[in-house]
């Protein structure tokens, strides 16, 4: 490397456990490098038109894709901030920005209860495949969880609904059989 002044190399192993597995720069405090496989989830409720995006997927290659299918990356724009940009367009860049960064915040929830849930961030396998079998299971836990939970609300939902038209249909019986007495 030091002869080639190259400062990387294509292919390299990091890991004799995993040898597929890539090393990924996030710049965080405690790791500045991550290693495990890098994963993204959506969450939509149909036709995705636009991407919240983590830093490390904006790229020109990903912006250019999702924009020939329509679908905006949202997020901070590529390259050095514009110098010169007027007060009002900064108040909307900033709103924009704010925006995007909650709606993300669902997104990291998902991938939060993933680990802590369902062992997203316990996947210690050895082999690619099996490792992308965990991960697919993992979010496959993660979804029929959701439509558990969706499922166990409207079942409460029917319940009550029941108890309450059952207690009209008595009512109306005991008024019918005190009208009948008399």
């Amino acid at each position: 490397m030091h002869s080639n002044r190259v400062s990387h190399v294509d292919n390299r192993i990091v890991s004799l456990g995993q040898p597929w597995v890539r090393p990924i720069v996030r710049g965080k405090a405690k790791a500045k490098c991550e290693f495990g496989a890098k994963l993204d989830i959506n969450v939509s409720n149909g036709f995705t038109r636009s991407v919240l995006a983590d830093w490390i997927y904006r790229n020109k290659k990903n912006i250019s894709f999702c924009q020939s299918l329509g679908i905006q990356i949202l997020g901070k724009p590529l390259g050095r901030p514009k110098k010169s940009i007027s007060e009002d367009d900064q108040k909307l860049l900033r709103k924009v920005e704010r925006k995007t960064e909650i709606d993300r915040i669902e997104v990291e929830r998902k991938f939060s209860h993933a680990k802590g849930s369902f062992g997203l961030g316990l996947i210690r396998t050895r082999l690619k495949e099996t490792s992308l079998t965990s991960i697919a299971l993992a979010i496959l836990a993660l979804n029929v969880a959701h439509i558990v939970r969706f499922f166990r609300a409207f079942f409460y939902e029917m319940v009550e609904w029941m108890e309450n038209e059952l207690k009209i249909i008595n009512k109306k019986k005991y008024d019918i059989r005190s009208v009948g007495i008399n």
